[in-house]
């Protein structure tokens, strides 16, 4: 019997299409200027981690927290006692991630 840990993890190549879009979209009208960061949310903070049933997840290279976007562009949160993801609002997530 093979075990698997990550069942819902399948994609192993970056999307980076819901980011770049969110970034177009929304990156220049949030100004956090915490960890040295410019006031703007572009694609190139960011490292893609892994893509989780359609939700793609994003590191921010400074502060190291999730921003986690799927295709049509909502937002999660992952629960980990669950081990699954949330629909959470834009403000909450980007709250958590430079919150």
């Amino acid at each position: 019997m093979q075990l698997e840990l990550f069942p819902k993890m399948v994609e192993i190549v970056p999307n980076w299409s819901p980011l770049v879009t969110f970034c177009e979209k929304y990156g220049k009208y949030y100004a956090f200027r915490q960890y040295g960061h410019d006031g703007l949310i572009e694609v190139d903070d960011f490292m893609w981690m892994h893509s989780w049933g359609g939700i793609q997840c994003y590191k921010h290279k400074m502060n190291r927290r999730y921003l986690n976007i799927d295709s049509d562009g909502k937002f999660y949160r992952y629960l980990p006692k669950y081990n699954e993801y949330n629909k959470i609002s834009k403000f909450e997530a980007l709250t958590s991630l430079f919150g």
